[in-house]
């Protein structure tokens, strides 16, 4: 007889308060970031909100979730989840502060803790903040015997047979299976639980899968505009979980689709995604397009970011979605021909540069470096450098948009020495300073992350074929420049080498949410809100340097002719996405900001 068959299963030691299932409304206290917390909880616990609760910012959505003003619920049959207990409540309504609670099947007088990692820590401290002690902790490393944990000592795997039916065991952490296998072959009369902190921790993200994010989760006010929605993917699982949360998240015109020849029952609500086109829906595939999906897609007509797009994109990327990497920069984009119009064969299909432009050999040429906020088909509608080309330049002048998402002034001013130089621009303009302002202090201007990520696979794979001493990783000497200086002297690097080359540089300062002085609608204000969950693991640390960014604008352009500051052309638009992205409005601007100062360069030639 299988022995496994009799096993009893281990409980959750944390489960859903049951007082949630008893409403049929649901709605959370307030739009604060502990708020956001709070409903990223709850969205990981898989539980339906209706909305928020915030008379300032009514009719408005955040999450993709509407606020309403507490007028506008029924107070008899809504519950209303809350982060904070001081604050004072509407008289009436029932309140849940607690969407989690202990299992009541636990016997709180005799509890032990099987796991004295961090899980197992983290566990206690839970415990012990709903006044319940634990009577110690147990391990299967021996290493930990006889060890004091938070004051509590720690016991041999062993103790277990002692253990009488009135002990409650807690397995803590990811891999409580193996600990509920030892706990049964050693003594099944005890009560057996399991913890894994993932749902209780991490409620900064939506979670798909432990250890997989739903990445577009920031965006989703703006994504898929009046489109009905076929989630695709091999993975049948990762399928529904993505289901599910786009259920959560309010969208109702969705179905999970296959291509015809593997639809096995129309019938039951998979959709063909050869219909998307007929009935204008969007594909998002949840996990990678494999080549033969793409394939497929193209031979349909479809275009990414116009027709589908993977979710770990961004929502609306458009066109390539795929990264490659480099060898001098980490990571370039793997640019197709539908970002380059014109006569672009003299120089070739660049990854990382988009060409713009109909007559390359005598045209006056504009080479562009920058981040996502000036990258060609990062998003469904036009960047400035598109733009700018159609608008104020066309026939006579080619642009080769050099802007690749995440670089950061050092990445570019490698990419302006070792690609833009030999396509003989006559001008190289930059726009950027956000991604040096935002990224965390690093070792050196040079320390790339995703070059540092490459490197340490690198290493690890050395490391696992030869023996002896760890390979160790180099970074650069340590500067002690801030990030603003650290900017403004790449900048300054880069104009010497144009100098040198005798190409015209022109530097532009970009403007960014958190340096605007004033908000100018409600709408910015959900962007705030968003962007200050995002942003608030670096202490305001980030939103600090984007202030001075601004603050030194002006002081910077006045030393340097060839720097122009740009930081407060959205001041009175209301055009952010988030705190440094804007929608094809601001991009207009942008580009006749940026034409205002090099047409009279245009016009030399």
């Amino acid at each position: 007889m299988n022995h496994n068959i009799w096993k009893k299963q281990p409980e959750p030691a944390w489960i859903t308060n049951p007082i949630i299932s008893e409403y049929s409304k649901r709605y959370i206290w307030g739009t604060s970031q502990d708020s956001l917390r709070l409903f990223f909880r709850l969205c990981n616990m898989r539980i339906y909100v209706d909305g928020f609760i915030d008379d300032n910012l009514k009719d408005m959505t955040i999450y993709h979730k509407k606020i309403y003003s507490i007028e506008d619920i029924s107070i008899c049959d809504s519950l209303l989840f809350i982060s904070d207990l001081e604050k004072v409540y509407p008289v009436g309504i029932t309140i849940c502060n607690n969407p989690l609670i202990i299992n009541p099947q636990i016997q709180c007088s005799n509890i032990y803790i099987y796991g004295a990692g961090y899980a197992g820590r983290k566990l206690e401290s839970l415990l012990d903040e709903n006044n319940i002690q634990i009577k110690g902790f147990i391990d299967s490393d021996p290493k930990k015997e006889a060890v004091s944990v938070s004051g509590k000592k720690v016991f041999g795997k062993d103790i277990v047979k002692l253990l009488g039916e009135e002990t409650s065991i807690i397995e803590a952490g990811k891999y409580y299976q193996e600990i509920d296998a030892i706990i049964d072959e050693l003594n099944r009369s005890v009560n057996r639980y399991y913890y894994m902190d993932t749902i209780m921790e991490r409620d900064d993200k939506v979670w798909v899968v432990p250890g997989k994010s739903f990445d577009g989760i920031k965006f989703f006010d703006e994504s898929f505009p009046d489109r009905s929605i076929y989630l695709c993917g091999e993975d049948d699982q990762l399928v529904q979980n993505y289901f599910i949360l786009f259920k959560i998240f309010d969208y109702k015109d969705i179905c999970i689709a296959k291509w015809a020849e593997e639809c096995q029952d129309i019938k039951n609500g998979v959709c063909c995604i050869e219909d998307a086109l007929l009935e204008k829906s969007f594909l998002v595939f949840c996990d990678a397009i494999t080549a033969r999906d793409s394939e497929k897609l193209y031979e349909l007509g479809m275009e990414r970011g116009r027709d589908f797009c993977d979710v770990r994109c961004n929502t609306w990327e458009k066109y390539n979605g795929i990264q490659m990497l480099d060898v001098n920069l980490g990571y370039t984009r793997r640019m197709q021909s539908h970002l380059c119009v014109g006569n672009y064969a003299e120089y070739g299909n660049f990854p990382g540069i988009a060409v713009f432009g109909n007559t390359i050999n005598d045209s006056y040429k504009i080479a562009v470096l920058g981040g996502s906020t000036s990258t060609s088909g990062y998003y469904w509608f036009h960047s400035w450098p598109e733009i700018l080309y159609e608008t104020y330049c066309g026939n006579g002048v080619t642009i080769f948009n050099g802007a690749v998402e995440g670089y950061t002034s050092s990445q570019e001013l490698i990419k302006l020495i070792r690609d833009v130089i030999s396509l003989e621009p006559d001008l190289v303009v930059v726009y950027d300073g956000n991604n040096d302002i935002a990224r965390d202090e690093a070792h050196s201007i040079f320390e790339i992350p995703y070059m540092k990520t490459v490197m340490k696979y690198a290493s690890g794979q050395i490391n696992s074929m030869v023996k002896g001493k760890k390979q160790e990783i180099f970074c650069g000497v340590s500067s002690s420049e801030n990030v603003i200086d650290a900017w403004l002297k790449n900048i300054e690097y880069m104009h010497a080498v144009c100098e040198i080359n005798n190409i015209r540089f022109k530097s532009f300062m970009q403007p960014m949410l958190f340096s605007k002085p004033k908000e100018t609608s409600s709408q910015e204000r959900i962007v705030r809100k968003k962007w200050e969950l995002c942003l608030s693991a670096y202490g305001g640390k980030v939103e600090r340097q984007m202030k001075e960014f601004r603050d030194r604008a002006s002081e910077i352009c006045k030393t340097h002719e060839y720097i122009h500051d740009l930081s407060h052309i959205f001041d009175e638009a209301d055009v952010y996405m988030d705190h440094c992205h804007v929608f094809e409005d601001g991009n207009k601007i942008i580009a006749e900001e940026i034409y205002k100062v090099i047409k009279q360069d245009i016009g030399l030639y």
